[in-house]
């Protein structure tokens, strides 16, 4: 989804420089119900989440492997501590990520065993 509203956002900024043309509001080529912000923004508000979330999810997803990015979205992980384990260099990042799951999964058994991972 941020590579689609990346490109909205392109969009956005090509039709601003026209948008003093004349003409231009006739012709269509400037949306104006188009949503106005930065994407994290956009994001943020679509998802009912904060910007600095969807900033760690966008880091999270280009620069964490496989694995993490099916920890986060089972749950099993939060974002924030998922965008720790992506900034280490290649070889700690799976003793890491099986550090978060075990921490979040023994957090999560001493609230609630029952509904546990």
């Amino acid at each position: 989804m941020a590579g689609w509203e990346r490109e909205q956002a392109k969009k956005r900024q090509a039709d601003a420089g026209k948008a003093n043309l004349p003409g231009a509001r006739e012709s269509g080529s400037i949306d104006a119900n188009s949503e106005k912000g930065r994407v994290d923004q956009i994001l943020a508000n679509k998802a009912g989440v904060g910007e600095a979330t969807v900033r760690r999810a966008i880091a999270v997803r280009e620069h964490g492997t496989e694995a993490l990015n099916a920890k986060v979205a089972a749950g099993a992980i939060t974002v924030n501590e998922a965008e720790k384990i992506a900034k280490l260099k290649p070889a700690p990042k799976p003793l890491a990520i099986a550090r978060a799951v075990s921490i979040a999964r023994s957090v999560c058994e001493d609230a609630n065993p029952v509904s546990c991972m």
